[in-house]
């Protein structure tokens, strides 16, 4: 064999153990792979972290929004109540869970009755058209109309939604036992607490006022 020949097969030699050297084993391949899925799964529950974040920030601010405006309805409502259209008496109910009241919702020529009230961890609100000769408040379905205002409501006998106070109301008094006189109440205390994920270790959201009736503002 001339020198040629054997620098010719050195040569095919040295190339054949260069690409072999450059290639990728399998056991580097299944690392690589490995590694791709496991930034893959990292990434992956970023995302989804990030996705529940972003939802209950806005679930969050919705019941927010909808407690607010819940709240500062019922404190117009009850702040304008008055006699109803057959002459009776503003408040007709006065529970710690549930309210019925006088006052003109619609701006007509009559007041309807309203009631808020808890059923389960629902609000509902309660308006009845008054009709009829004589006039009367007949809660059907032609005269009535319920709707939920507000979902994840929280109360207990401890911490009630509604508190009555009398005329000796000074800030720091104590609410009218139950039974209450409602010929007696003078302001209403609202208090609301929603907890949309009850099982969560996040805080549950509270709104809450006082209101003071406009019409009995005077009444001894």
């Amino acid at each position: 064999m001339n020198k040629k020949n054997i620098s010719g097969t050195k040569a095919n030699y040295q190339l054949r153990v260069t690409n072999y050297r450059s290639g990728f084993t399998l056991i580097e391949i299944l690392i690589s792979v490995a590694i791709i899925v496991i930034i893959s799964g990292v990434l992956a529950m970023v995302f989804i972290d990030v996705f529940s974040a972003n939802s209950f920030l806005g679930d969050s601010f919705f019941i927010e929004r909808e407690a607010s405006a819940t709240l500062r309805d019922m404190v117009q409502e009850i702040r304008t109540s008055s006699n109803s259209s057959t002459g009776g008496y503003f408040i007709e109910k006065a529970d710690p869970f549930s309210i019925a009241f006088y006052t003109n919702v619609d701006k007509d020529a009559t007041k309807e009755r309203v009631q808020y009230f808890l059923s389960g961890t629902t609000l509902k609100k309660s308006v009845v058209e008054p009709a009829g000769l004589p006039v009367t408040y007949a809660t059907t379905t032609a005269s009535e109309s319920v709707k939920t205002v507000l979902s994840y409501v929280v109360a207990s006998s401890t911490a009630p939604i509604f508190s009555y106070f009398d005329k000796n109301y000074g800030g720091t008094s104590t609410p009218m036992t139950t039974p209450v006189n409602i010929l007696n109440i003078r302001l209403v205390r609202i208090a609301i607490t929603v907890d949309q994920n009850a099982f969560d270790d996040l805080p549950p959201m509270f709104v809450g006022s006082e209101v003071g009736i406009r019409n009995l503002k005077y009444v001894q």
